[in-house]
């Protein structure tokens, strides 16, 4: 009998041990398995990872990249990662309807980034997609055949209240970024950043005249040496940033990086991270 309950406690213990380090495992690809959030939905202004390399538990991960902004009277779409059926299934997930989304703006025009837009499609059919004027023929055809309206931009661009583009850099591809106004100073959204993300928060605070505070987002750094990062992430630095929440095609090396040398700019990201925007 005293066999019998030791080897049942024995299991429960086990099984809780095997609960507690899963849900506090963060994962360097694939899933996140339990992360606390910067904030709540019910906040009136927030930026929310829909589709990240890394995801929440009970999201999908994919290559590629999706952010929706919404703020008081404007709702964007930041790239739609590579497929509509993940970019559906998270924002359910998330509890957000892509029939709230006002516009998209598409950074460039690699797949990752531009093959979710199909799902907007369903719901709002021709609603305006921003794309670079450098984007070639092909991806503007594939998003016009979706049933989307595009909008080519060629230069740092006011699309709404407080949200700009901020204009086309060469890569290559042509590739833009979305500038948000919080406070006194900007937070920038990018895709992939194959000019540079050093490049795009030099051309941000060049064209708007505003320091940017958070840059989020894809930065192409996944492979490079850590010299080669540690160069960028000075650059944003002495630039003004103040917090880096890399995404995407980064790479471990800038997380890493970031852990160990700047410690008070990192913010961790993934598909399913909610972040408050400050009173605009």
């Amino acid at each position: 009998m005293h066999s019998k309950v030791y080897v049942l406690l024995a299991i429960i213990v086990i099984g809780l041990a095997i609960w507690a380090a899963t849900s506090l495992t963060i994962k360097k690809e694939g899933v996140v398995e339990k992360v606390s959030e910067e904030a709540s939905k019910e906040t009136p202004s927030y930026a929310m990872v829909l589709v990240d390399n890394r995801a929440k538990v009970g999201l999908k991960s994919a290559w590629g990249l999706s952010i929706v902004i919404k703020l008081k009277n404007t709702t964007v779409l930041f790239d739609a990662g590579p497929n509509p059926a993940i970019l559906k299934w998270n924002a359910k997930a998330l509890g957000f309807n892509l029939s709230e989304i006002d516009f998209a703006v598409v950074s460039h025009e690699h797949w990752d980034h531009i093959g979710g837009l199909k799902a907007l499609a369903e719901v709002k059919p021709g609603c305006v997609v921003y794309v670079p004027s450098g984007m070639s023929w092909g991806a503007k055809n594939e998003i016009l055949k979706m049933g989307l309206k595009v909008v080519e931009v060629d230069k740092t661009l006011k699309v709404a209240d407080n949200v700009f583009i901020i204009g086309q850099l060469y890569g290559p591809p042509y590739e833009q970024a979305l500038a948000v106004k919080v406070d006194d100073g900007l937070w920038l959204f990018v895709g992939c950043s194959h000019p540079g993300v050093d490049n795009f928060v030099a051309k941000a605070v060049e064209d708007l005249k505003l320091k940017v505070k958070l840059v989020i987002g894809g930065f192409h750094l996944a492979g490079e040496s850590k010299s080669f990062v540690k160069e960028i992430v000075d650059n944003m630095v002495s630039l003004g940033v103040e917090k880096i929440c890399p995404l995407h095609c980064s790479g471990s090396v800038i997380r890493n990086l970031l852990v160990e040398e700047y410690n008070s700019y990192y913010l961790d990201g993934y598909a399913g991270l909610i972040l408050s925007i400050p009173s605009q």
